[in-house]
């Protein structure tokens, strides 16, 4: 086991007995660069993400992205605590004889969230998520994100949507799958475009693939419009009457207590309309 300054080096073995021979059972997720798996061990839990198979000639690749990926350090964005990269060789049948395939074995090891993703609260009509809650993910997914695009040089994350807004067990958002991508730069647009949802990506990226941080800026804005009004209010937000958007808004948040979610949402989107 190896040590980066923040990023552990794992072996393809152990990664294999926490997530039992990354069993269907264990598999919690797939995202654009690969399949996430649950791992388990010393009653630690982990998200490992095994990622697709990329040939040799990506290692310095990988590792570049390592090395920027150990420069992450923020509290809304899914911590890396491991990666393996490792070449392994395989017998198998081929023409009728018996030859070694070499096979490159790489993952990630993320901290694993209590709570899921967003999409899995917002898909539930009855999530009961009162306004402050509601406020924290939006707040805490923003300030990740202006973490992000702050970097030298910023960090385009495109692929923002509430399935890749994770929450841990006091409800802290944390952007996850993108920086994957800093392991697979030659990832084509359309790939990208099959693997995320249409509603959320901006229309210069999707039509005329130009890459820009107003991109991040268009997604994050349309998970904001979901979570404070539902799906049906995020998609037809621009057809309603300003204030029947304030009255679906207040119809799915929990406002009791002495937040006035009314007041609140009609000061938050004032001039939306206009």
């Amino acid at each position: 086991m190896t040590v980066k300054e923040n990023i552990l080096y794992l072996n393809h073995e152990w990664l294999k007995e926490i997530t039992d021979t990354f069993s269907d059972q264990r598999r919690i997720g797939e995202g654009t660069y690969g399949v996430v798996y649950k791992g388990a061990s010393n009653e630690e839990e982990f998200a490992v993400k095994k990622l697709y198979n990329l040939t040799r000639n990506d290692d310095k690749q990988f590792h570049l992205g390592l090395d920027e990926l150990d420069k992450v350090q923020h509290k809304n964005i899914v911590r890396l605590v491991g990666y393996c990269n490792e070449i392994r060789h395989r017998y198998a049948e081929y023409k009728g004889e018996t030859v070694c395939a070499e096979v490159i074995e790489r993952a990630l090891v993320l901290e694993y969230c209590d709570n899921g993703s967003l999409r899995l609260l917002l898909s539930d009509d009855y999530n009961g998520l009162d306004w402050p809650t509601r406020y924290k993910i939006i707040k805490g997914t923003c300030d990740g994100l202006e973490y992000l695009h702050g970097q030298n040089p910023p960090f385009c994350h495109l692929n923002i949507k509430p399935d890749n807004i994770l929450l841990d067990k006091y409800m802290e958002p944390k952007l996850s799958d993108g920086l994957s991508r800093l392991f697979h730069r030659e990832v084509s647009r359309n790939t990208v475009l099959a693997k995320t949802t249409v509603a959320y990506v901006s229309p210069e990226y999707r039509y005329d693939g130009q890459i820009s941080l107003k991109c991040d800026i268009y997604s994050i804005g349309v998970v904001m419009l979901e979570i404070v009004a539902g799906s049906t209010g995020r998609s037809k937000c621009l057809e309603m009457p300003r204030q029947d958007f304030i009255d679906l808004s207040c119809l799915h948040a929990d406002y009791t207590g002495t937040w006035k979610l009314e007041e609140q949402v009609a000061t938050n989107i004032q001039g939306f309309h206009t």
